[in-house]
């Protein structure tokens, strides 16, 4: 818990830009699925909130992401949206759209996150590799915008993750972050970062190399326990160094994960298909 708290204060202070100070902390239980549902806390201390006229506070989820021209409203796999003043009273919420309005200074927000990968919605329904999946001890598909809201105007705070998760799981990401006990903590320089770093937490199975200075990962989770990463590198191998050739061994980025969540059967849609976004690329496949 110490060290949790230095790095946040390390964050704050880095990031510190005219009125947006403060840090968007956020835990999430892995360890608790209800109904495909996890639970999410906002430690809302930790932002600097302007004291409104009205005293209304906006807190929203995103209506689509970077990669997709859909219209995706993540707000609506948002439940039991609670938040609390620093008394620990409960304060009124109105919940229109992806916006969740509060009446009064929130000292902490909580709720709970449904997936999309089972539910049952035909209007906007969400494409799966920009989709969150809930699967208790086997595989998580953390994309931020399904899980993590943001206060009104304070989108370019930096951003700090805590997970809590079965020991035999391991989060994967571009994110930085360290891992202590069954917990696993990630950082991000702001919200739009976030979104661009999805996390899949599932049983280990990576392989990691070296391209044009950065360092690229494969994580991959299989319905049916088979181990493909180092297989499906030895596929893109050549792909890749042609890539690093193309750029002269220049990536923009320090650190790119390529996602692969692999179905064990033969359903015709989604063949493949993927989610590409600056520093990680989601992709859904089925054998």
């Amino acid at each position: 818990m110490k060290i949790k708290l230095l790095l946040l204060a390390l964050l704050a202070a880095l990031y510190v830009t005219g009125q947006n100070t403060g840090v968007h902390s956020y835990a999430i239980d892995l360890t608790h699925v209800v109904e495909d549902r996890v639970k999410v806390t906002v430690d809302a201390s930790l932002v600097q909130l302007s004291n409104p006229k009205d005293n209304q506070y906006k807190f929203h989820f995103p209506a689509t992401i970077p990669g997709t021209y859909a219209t995706l409203d993540y707000g609506r796999f948002i439940q039991d949206f609670k938040a609390y003043n620093t008394g620990g009273q409960p304060l009124k919420v109105k919940h229109k759209g992806n916006t969740f309005t509060i009446y009064g200074k929130p000292e902490r927000i909580e709720y709970w996150a449904d997936d999309t990968f089972d539910a049952r919605i035909r209007k906007n329904k969400v494409f799966e590799p920009a989709g969150t999946n809930n699967q208790e001890r086997t595989n998580f598909l953390l994309n931020a915008a399904g899980y993590f809201g943001f206060f009104e105007g304070k989108e370019a705070l930096p951003v700090a993750l805590e997970i809590t998760k079965s020991p035999s799981l391991y989060g994967l990401s571009a994110l930085e972050g360290y891992s202590y006990g069954n917990t696993q903590n990630f950082y991000a320089r702001d919200y739009h970062h976030f979104l661009d770093c999805p996390i899949m937490v599932s049983k280990p199975d990576t392989t990691s190399f070296k391209l044009g200075g950065a360092k690229v990962t494969i994580g991959v989770f299989t319905e049916n326990g088979r181990e493909l990463s180092q297989e499906i590198y030895e596929q893109v191998e050549t792909s890749m160094k042609a890539i690093e050739a193309f750029l002269e061994g220049n990536l923009p980025v320090e650190n790119y994960a390529f996602l692969f969540y692999i179905k064990d059967h033969t359903e015709f849609e989604g063949l493949f298909s993927g989610q590409e976004i600056k520093v990680g690329t989601i992709i859904k496949a089925i054998r």
